[in-house]
């Protein structure tokens, strides 16, 4: 299932640095720009021109830039970024009138509307909000301007939104699919094949989160290693196909009875290992209990009755990802020695 927070969260990072870039780039295009309008326009509207393209929109864009470096005004940024093009395109219409051939300068607002969709960094639904506006606001200035031409002119308009909305779109798809597959190697990377569950790189970074929140917070946390007893029979008398569809049996047991916030993980062979988040001695070995005894009192698919065997500790002050493992196996190892099918602490 596809998280669009998530994907919002990790896009916007690339997003943030497109529209610094991107704005300041374009600052410095529309400075040029004030410069062609000493050229272009007439001396008496030359002033407007100047002040329009090169003290309202040049200082809006720098702003858009420096705003990006503020993660709590990223909101803000994307208002003003939002209405920006409205207001080159409103300055653009404003300066029309005064030159004697107003198609020198309408290119700008088929510009513009390229520019929202494939480059200004907004996101589709943004980017159509201010394509919209600035559509609207040009279609009936140009309408009043150059009736006779307004066809020929809306229908540029209307390409240069096909094009930059179809752009936007594919691109958005394509960012889409790159965020899908980088979460689908994030898993894998992250899970055991056969069971589905959690491995032991997974649970390094779980581990060690959790001893700096326990340290900072002053938080306790239980680790179990669960070990299945007798496993390589299962092996021996039945083979290893029959032994892996017991361990996913296994597995999707213990996962019925743990809570949502507790970490199972395969740990290698026939053992697993369960994190249990803000839990004390007890609360672990009432768990682990039921755990052990579920397991004893089930019956697996063409194997049968089986047994698991736990070691239990709890977080101690100043303990490091090793020493509360070296507990833990302690744990297990002496449970191993004092007949199995039974539950130890260290």
């Amino acid at each position: 299932m596809f998280n669009t927070l998530k994907f919002n969260e990790w896009i916007q990072s690339s997003r943030i640095i497109q529209i610094r870039y991107i704005a300041t780039l374009t600052a410095f295009l529309y400075y040029i720009y004030s410069e062609i309008d000493v050229i272009i326009v007439p001396e008496n509207s030359l002033p407007l021109a100047h002040f329009i393209h090169l003290y309202i929109i040049v200082p809006i864009l720098l702003i858009i830039a420096v705003l990006t470096f503020f993660k709590k005004y990223h909101s803000i940024m994307i208002y003003i970024l939002i209405f920006a093009p409205a207001v080159a395109a409103i300055g653009n219409l404003i300066i029309l009138p005064k030159l004697s051939n107003i198609n020198l300068y309408l290119p700008e607002i088929y510009l513009c509307i390229f520019w929202i969709f494939t480059v200004s960094g907004l996101k589709l639904f943004h980017a159509m909000i201010s394509a919209t506006i600035v559509i609207i606001i040009s279609s009936f200035a140009i309408l009043y301007l150059s009736e006779k031409e307004f066809l020929m002119h809306m229908f540029w308009i209307f390409s240069a939104a096909s094009f930059g909305s179809l752009g936007a779109y594919l691109l958005e798809e394509s960012s889409k699919r790159i965020f899908m597959n980088k979460e689908t190697l994030a898993k894998l990377a992250m899970t055991d094949k056969l069971t589905g569950l959690y491995n032991r790189t997974k649970f390094d970074e779980v581990l060690s989160n959790e001893i700096s929140r326990s340290q900072r917070f002053n938080h306790t946390f239980g680790l179990a290693i669960i070990d299945v007893d007798h496993f390589k029979s299962v092996n021996d008398d039945f083979g290893h196909n029959i032994g892996d569809s017991f361990l996913v049996e296994i597995a999707n047991l213990i996962q019925e009875d743990i809570r949502s916030t507790d970490i199972l993980v395969r740990w290698g062979g026939e053992e697993f290992a369960l994190i249990c988040l803000e839990t004390d001695l007890s609360g672990i070995l009432t768990l682990a209990e039921e755990i052990r005894s579920k397991v004893e009192a089930h019956t697996f698919k063409k194997v049968g009755k089986k047994s698991v065997s736990i070691g239990v500790t709890i977080y101690q002050k100043d303990d490091t990802n090793s020493m509360i493992v070296a507990r833990a196996d302690e744990a297990l190892y002496n449970a191993k020695n004092d007949g199995r099918n039974c539950i130890k602490v260290a």
